[in-house]
Order: structure tokens, then C-alpha cells, then sequence
């Protein structure tokens, strides 16, 4: 767990269990519930969930509240036993988007400052509070699963590791292309097609842009750097690619992993890749 200046940010969603857990232990804190303004706008279920949880717009005005960055007054309402029930209803932290729920999760305490924080649509989240007295007083009530979401070590489901080099933090051109050129050639010529369907055949995990050949005029690549997962690594989509077209060498460990799975790659459920998705995106892959 990572504290700065009374500040803590989650490494991982908040999701089911966990994030109703976190609901409650935040309850006693706040007054208020609050989202940012509408950027497409709610359809009828998300217009329901503000409806219920009694958003209907002036309680900021009304009661003089000073509100935080990014949350609109027109959406912030008193914390009520309905509002609570649509609080635990979502999934997940990250999953107050629209347009079936309002946008962006904030809890506010009596005063409008925000102990709960989160941009929904960048996986980000954070907890403030304001000493070290309040910061106790919530850890004496939060459970093992939600203090393990601020955790960079904790195993979270979804959990993998990038596959050798082809996947990273940052992905620059000029660095990918001298981790290529160091390894043409260097794949047994044996096992290029076996690797080939391995890795095309893995499920798409999150979406990514257009890439071109950095080694040559070979090919391109639709979401070139759209994230693919077996379960137990991700890399990018074009990574088939280059191993295909130049041999790129791929470590024993990995081969070894392939081999294991008889060289077919798992095929993972809806929830599977929604997991290692998030995992990605809130460890910093993928940005």
C-alpha cells in the first residue's frame, strides 16, 4: 500500500464483493453522493439510477457545499438508504459510466470535500483523507479485500505478465524496433507456425490503434497494439506478426508455456477478459 499525503489510489477495480466493501466502510465518512456532468448523457436505466438515488439537481447551491474538481452540482445528493441500495447495485468502482449510470463515482463528506474520487473511463480512483485520525478510523473498518485493492503486490484475478518484450508501460516505436532487430531470426523455424497460431488465436483483452511494420514494408496491422491474453501473459496483436515474418525469438519460458497448452492458446470466458483487461489498464499496460 502506497500513502501519500493521506492519499491512497487503487491498483486494481474495485469489483463485486470488494467494492461493496469499500461502499460500506466509506459510509460513515460521507454525506453526500456526487458524479461529474454528463458528457453522452444517461439513457432510461441511468436516468432510473439518479432518480432513485434522488439527484434532481440545487442541493450543492442549497446547502453551500464547496465541491471538489469535476463534480457538477447538479448532480449531488444527500446519502440516502435509496441511494445506498444503487451504490452497492453497480458491478464494479470503474463501472459508473454512461449512459446506464452517471459518470464518474464521487463521495463527498458534510462540507463537499471528496473522500472517494474516481474517472471512471481512465480506470482511476483515489481515497483522501484529510489526517492521519481519519485515516485510522477507516482502516479500523475496511476489510482484507479492500486494502488489498491499493496493494502493487496483491494477486488480483485477471493477473498477467507481459509476454518478453512485447508488451510494455509506454510503447515508443524507436525502442520496440531495436528489441526486434536484436532477435530476428533467433525462433527455431520449426516451431514458427505453432507460435504464429498461438498467438492469433488468443483473445482479444483490450482494444488498441493501427500499426505498421517498424522492421520493414511487410505489413499492417489493424489495432496493432490491441492487447491479447491467454491468461497467463498479454502482448500486443501485431506481435504474430513480426514472430511470423521475421523470426522474432521468443524466451524458453515462454515456449515452454505454449508447449504446455499443447500449443493452443486457452480460450478465456467474457469475465476472464474483462479481469485481465482491467489488470492491465489499472497496473499501467496499456495507457
Amino acid at each position: 500500500m502506497t500513502l501519500d499525503n493521506f492519499q491512497l489510489s487503487f491498483f486494481s477495480n474495485p469489483v463485486g464483493s470488494a467494492y461493496r466493501q469499500l461502499i460500506d466502510s466509506l459510509l460513515p465518512f460521507v454525506e453526500f453522493v456526487a458524479f461529474s456532468p454528463e458528457d453522452v448523457g444517461t439513457d432510461d436505466v441511468g436516468d432510473g439510477v439518479l432518480r432513485r438515488m434522488g439527484v434532481s439537481g440545487g442541493v450543492a447551491t442549497e446547502d453551500g457545499l464547496m465541491l471538489p474538481p469535476g463534480v457538477d452540482s447538479r448532480r449531488v445528493a444527500r446519502i440516502t438508504a435509496e441511494a445506498v441500495v444503487e451504490l452497492t447495485a453497480a458491478p464494479a468502482l470503474f463501472e459508473w459510466r454512461e449512459p446506464e449510470r452517471p459518470e464518474n463515482l464521487h463521495l463527498l463528506r458534510s462540507d463537499g470535500s471528496a473522500i472517494l474520487s474516481s474517472v471512471a473511463i481512465e480506470y482511476s480512483g483515489w481515497l483522501s483523507f484529510r489526517d492521519e485520525g481519519e485515516l485510522s478510523r477507516w482502516q479500523a473498518a475496511a476489510s482484507e479485500a479492500v486494502m488489498q485493492l491499493f496493494s502493487r503486490d496483491a494477486d488480483y484475478p485477471g493477473k498477467v505478465e507481459p509476454l518478453d518484450g512485447f508488451a510494455a508501460d509506454v510503447r515508443s516505436d524507436e525502442a520496440y524496433a531495436v528489441y526486434l532487430r536484436a532477435r530476428v531470426g533467433m525462433l527455431d523455424p520449426a516451431l514458427r507456425p505453432a507460435v504464429v497460431r498461438y498467438l492469433r488465436t488468443a483473445e482479444v483483452v483490450l482494444r488498441g490503434d493501427h500499426t505498421k511494420d517498424l522492421l520493414g514494408e511487410t505489413f499492417n496491422r489493424d489495432f496493432g497494439t490491441a492487447f491479447l491474453s491467454d491468461g497467463t501473459y498479454c502482448w500486443w496483436k501485431d506481435t504474430a506478426d513480426y514472430v511470423e515474418h521475421y523470426g522474432i525469438g521468443l524466451s524458453e519460458e515462454a515456449l515452454a508455456h505454449m508447449a504446455s497448452n499443447g500449443w493452443e492458446c486457452p480460450v478465456l470466458t467474457d469475465d476472464e477478459c474483462f479481469d485481465v483487461g482491467d489488470f492491465i489498464v489499472t497496473r499501467g499496460l496499456g495507457r
